[in-house]
């Protein structure tokens, strides 16, 4: 049984009761932008399940017998019919996933719809909405917005009663002639009442060929409830791109307040956050212009050095640096700024090798420790020799 803490009936509750216990924590803005809003959720259309036979791609289930699909609609819908063994919403899932991490969405206003040839629908059946949270499945919402789509097609888990359609076939008849041809009809599942839907599943091909998307929903694009909704803006796009947008002369010109912005724009994400945080977009940037700082901060040193080394390296071999390095480093960008003080520290280490300073030796390295020479070790007494 779930918990629900004292006085919290809600997440937007609790989320606002620690969001004032929290006020001044550097994070606190930043968990406020875990509250699910409406405009996170991008509607789909579709037909979740047809009063039909399925035929061999659905099992050879039957769903056709009348009156069975149309009282089942309330276990399709919110909240949860009495009677289901449903624990909460109706959700849409990947595929038929019970993996918390794929309830991807919610099931909403299903309803009872006719047939409609130019949808491709020949029989009646149950459609809903399938409301996608972008946040949790961008990559389900760009599937199923590609032209043509690239994910279109869904599955409901349902628990059901059923008939044999040749009931006087026995149990080991029936399973082995399931599908075929008997006294002129097909021996078939006839599903006699549906007491249950479990999930919403968006799969590759469902038992219901006709289970598919018909459209994208229609979303209001005007501020609603002082929060602006833009999950419909890739359907409209087209639209707003006839209706007032021109490109002249390399500047994009509005003859209305319609913008046409692709969802492969870096803009898109911003568009559709309804509420961003503004004091957490302020203290990113102010964090954005310290490491800017520190870059070129860097940047600079690195530039000076190289051109050290390349003043160093002419004055052993010219009479003069050389003014056309000199320059070449004021543009250079940090990759040949690397290679230019990688490449002058080895012909430097040629031209001028490292000479001991005692006995005059090139034959010099450098230790991560200090030793002691075996002479001195019961004296306890260190060579000034292995310093050199």
């Amino acid at each position: 049984m779930p918990i629900r803490p004292a006085g919290v009936e809600s997440a937007a509750a609790m989320l606002s009761s620690y969001s004032e216990r929290s006020a001044g924590y550097p994070d606190s803005a930043g968990l406020r932008d875990l509250e699910p809003r409406e405009g996170d959720l991008v509607p789909f259309t579709f037909r979740l399940l047809s009063a039909a036979y399925l035929g061999s791609s659905g099992y050879y289930l039957d769903f056709s017998r009348e009156g069975v699909l149309e009282r089942a609609l309330p276990l399709f819908r919110e909240p949860e019919a009495e009677g289901s063994v449903r624990g909460g919403p109706l959700v849409v899932v990947r595929d038929h996933s019970f993996a918390i991490e794929d309830r991807i969405g919610l099931v909403r206003n299903a309803e009872w719809s006719m047939a409609d040839e130019t949808l491709g629908l020949s029989q009646p059946g149950i459609d809903a909405e399938l409301h996608i949270n972008w946040k949790l499945a961008a990559d389900v919402v760009r599937r199923l917005w590609h032209d043509p789509p690239l994910l279109d097609a869904c599955s409901v888990s349902l628990g059901f009663r059923w008939e044999k359609s040749h009931p006087a076939l026995d149990d080991n008849q029936f399973w082995g002639q399931l599908g075929e041809e008997v006294d002129g009809t097909t021996v078939r599942v006839i599903v006699t009442e549906i007491f249950s839907v479990e999930h919403v599943g968006l799969v590759f091909a469902g038992a219901d060929t006709s289970a598919r998307r018909t459209s994208v929903s229609a979303c209001p694009r005007e501020p609603v409830g002082g929060e602006f909704m833009a999950s419909n803006m890739h359907a409209n796009l087209a639209e707003e791109d006839a209706a007032g947008s021109s490109q002249e002369g390399g500047t994009l010109s509005m003859e209305d307040e319609a913008l046409a912005i692709s969802p492969e724009s870096p803009l898109w994400r911003w568009m559709v956050i309804d509420q961003p945080d503004v004091s957490l977009l302020e203290q990113r940037a102010r964090e954005m212009s310290q490491l800017a700082a520190l870059g070129q901060a860097a940047l600079a040193d690195l530039r000076r050095e190289v051109q050290g080394l390349i003043v160093q390296f002419d004055g052993a071999t010219e009479t003069g640096a050389s003014e056309g390095l000199q320059t070449l480093t004021e543009e250079a960008d940090l990759a040949t700024l690397r290679a230019l003080k990688a490449e002058y520290t080895r012909r430097l280490e040629v031209l001028i090798p490292a000479r001991c300073q005692v006995c005059g030796s090139e034959q010099v390295s450098r230790r991560s420790s200090r030793e002691r020479s075996m002479v001195d070790h019961q004296q306890g007494e260190e060579d000034p020799r292995l310093y050199r």
